[in-house]
């Protein structure tokens, strides 16, 4: 749910300047819901569902400080609480871009930059706020500006086409004459490709895939995108993704598998009873299956493919993949579900590892050695996509 403020501003159609204020103060809720370090399993810092109850309702004290601090012009106090969110959440994309907003007005422009392209590197792709934001008033001419800005464009166009935004990232080994395996992942609620990019580059390395990463085709708020009420959208721009990367890279078409987490999980059980031809098979972390869709695969639709379902033992979404086992198994899927012990909703205990073991299933039908990693005594459950 989006709190009063915000939805205020989705009923109005602002002018530039509110629309960097907005991306500053507007997007409590949504952030709260998940933050940008959605891939964090690659990174040092724990996803929110990993932290202590304490730890969260510490982000959330100084989320809202932040935002008191800013709108009443006290761009110190609201630099301090950006930092402060900074050492709990250090790949927390809508931060770094704050805080290179307010050292903006504070006119420390070394600080601004740094900031900024720490956003950047975590997944800020939204060129043209960029551009327009009064924020950033103070280096709008300057030519590192300007040079960043025409990086972001040169990059949206490698990748882009009518509106429509996907990230291709090829593995380090990657050898053009020979057939490559493929994750097309699917990004959680306001999360967006490079994020869904950053949370599988590991495992895809290890494992020899390319990624292919298309954008949830709603704009949430800048950087952060869904797939719900996407309507025929969503199939375009996976569609387009799809066919881009199979005409650039030597993609094997046996071994190419849908992979989504949390609303990227549920919008991924539909692209394959959409398409089941397509996919080799299925990797879902959080995701929510519908129970309307339990007659959407086909008896022996699913045969000869493996679908592998994460979930916590806590997880909201539990049963819903349960009844995802349940309906797979009857298309003539293999199935295998790991339940992680004391897990509310989000990505699961030693991430990386648990994605590596869920490739090798999907690719090769080995099962895990090892039993699921039980969640840390105090943590959290991170609350789902609407």
């Amino acid at each position: 749910m989006l709190n009063a403020w915000t939805k205020r501003i989705y009923q109005w159609r602002p002018t530039p300047a509110w629309w960097s204020i907005a991306f500053l103060i507007g997007v409590t809720a949504s952030a709260a819901c998940q933050p940008q370090a959605g891939g964090g399993t690659t990174t040092a810092s724990a996803p929110a569902s990993q932290q202590s109850q304490a730890a969260i309702e510490e982000y959330r004290r100084h989320e809202q400080q932040f935002i008191d601090a800013y709108k009443s012009k006290d761009f110190e106090s609201a630099r301090k609480h950006g930092e402060a969110i900074m050492k709990l959440r250090p790949d927390h994309m809508r931060t770094m871009y704050r805080l290179a907003c307010v050292n903006s007005m504070l006119k420390k422009p070394d600080e601004v930059y740094w900031w900024l392209e720490k956003a950047i590197e975590h997944g800020f792709m939204d060129v043209d706020l960029l551009e327009r934001d009064v924020n950033f008033a103070i280096i709008h001419d300057e030519a590192r500006f300007r040079e960043i800005t025409g990086s972001l464009r040169e990059k949206l166009g490698r990748n882009s086409a009518g509106g429509m935004v996907w990230r291709i990232r090829l593995p380090a080994d990657y050898d053009a004459n020979k057939p490559t395996p493929m994750i097309f992942a699917l990004h959680a609620f306001v999360g967006n490709a490079d994020v869904a990019i950053r949370q599988w580059e590991t495992a895809a390395d290890q494992m020899g895939c390319i990624i292919v990463a298309p954008q949830g085709p709603v704009e949430v708020d800048p950087g952060a995108y869904q797939w719900v009420g996407g309507g025929n959208d969503v199939y375009k721009v996976v569609d387009a993704a799809l066919a881009d990367a199979r005409t650039k890279y030597n993609i094997d078409p046996k071994r190419q598998f849908l992979a989504g987490f949390s609303q990227g999980g549920w919008a991924a059980f539909q692209l394959l009873g959409r398409a089941p031809e397509q996919w080799c098979g299925l990797i879902t972390i959080s995701g929510r299956f519908e129970d309307r869709w339990k007659d959407m695969y086909k008896p022996e639709s699913l045969t000869g493919k493996r679908v592998y379902l994460m979930t916590g033992e806590k997880d909201q979404y539990n049963a819903k993949s349960r009844s995802a086992q349940d309906s797979m198994t009857r298309a003539g899927a293999e199935v295998y579900l790991r339940e992680y012990p004391g897990r509310g909703h989000g990505l699961p205990p030693d991430g990386v590892n648990e994605e590596i073991a869920a490739i090798e299933f999907v690719l090769n039908g080995t099962t895990p050695s090892r039993p699921p990693p039980a969640a840390p005594p105090a943590s959290a459950s991170q609350p789902a996509s609407p």
